[in-house]
């Protein structure tokens, strides 16, 4: 990947994109075989101080550069897959969990890096507005909203209130402590209100319902 970055012509290519600044610019690069397409991402990847989106004609093409790059690059919250759908179940779900964890990147980081594929860009997620509606960060201390405001901001989300929480975009309530799974997460958070102050926020395994570790915040999205 250095020897690749120090090359002349890549040297020229990014010169190129930190020039772009109309979001209409188009800059066409030919010459590059697919098996080359992960190397020059990911040589490009830290260069500019601007989200990177990287659409393959199809989401096959898109899976196997993502795992390419996951290679090259490691993994990390910048590096994001777009998937397309793949159907019902739990599979759904971790697509579901894939295209929001992507969309929160690019909303929350100038340095994503989110590959898709065609068909699943042009899939809709959440609308805009609906986004900013329901996305709050949460940390211990935190306060100016009460949990009947935060299980409102959920409902409006599209989250499912349950007796005990198992899925993702799920939550429960039982007197001052919110269970909630956002769907970027890979466990639940429990939340223990004092007043409308946040006292604690702790990881919770589904099965046994038991907190396991503290948390340091929660984001919530959609």
């Amino acid at each position: 990947i250095e020897l690749l970055r120090k090359s002349e012509r890549l040297t020229r290519l990014r010169e190129r994109v930190a020039e772009t600044r109309h979001p209409s610019s188009e800059i066409f690069v030919d010459g590059v075989v697919r098996g080359a397409y992960a190397p020059l991402f990911a040589a490009l990847a830290g260069d500019f101080p601007r989200p990177m989106i990287i659409v393959t004609p199809t989401p096959k093409i898109a899976e196997q550069l993502y795992s390419d790059l996951q290679a090259l690059l490691g993994s990390s919250a910048r590096l994001q897959h777009f998937a397309a759908h793949s159907g019902f179940g739990a599979a759904e779900l971790m697509v579901l969990k894939e295209r929001l964890s992507a969309v929160n990147a690019l909303r929350t980081s100038n340095r994503a890096i989110v590959i898709t594929s065609v068909a699943a860009a042009c899939r809709p997620t959440v609308p805009s507005t609906q986004w900013d509606e329901c996305y709050t960060k949460l940390h211990p201390g935190c306060e100016g909203f009460t949990l009947n405001q935060l299980t409102e901001r959920l409902l409006a989300g599209g989250y499912e209130r349950h007796r005990a929480v198992e899925l993702l975009g799920q939550f429960s309530v039982r007197g001052g402590i919110m269970d909630i799974f956002p769907p970027t997460d890979d466990a639940p958070t429990r939340i223990e209100f004092v007043g409308d102050t946040i006292e604690s926020l702790r990881a919770f395994d589904v099965e046994t319902q038991r907190s396991t570790q503290k948390r340091d915040d929660c984001t919530i999205i959609p």
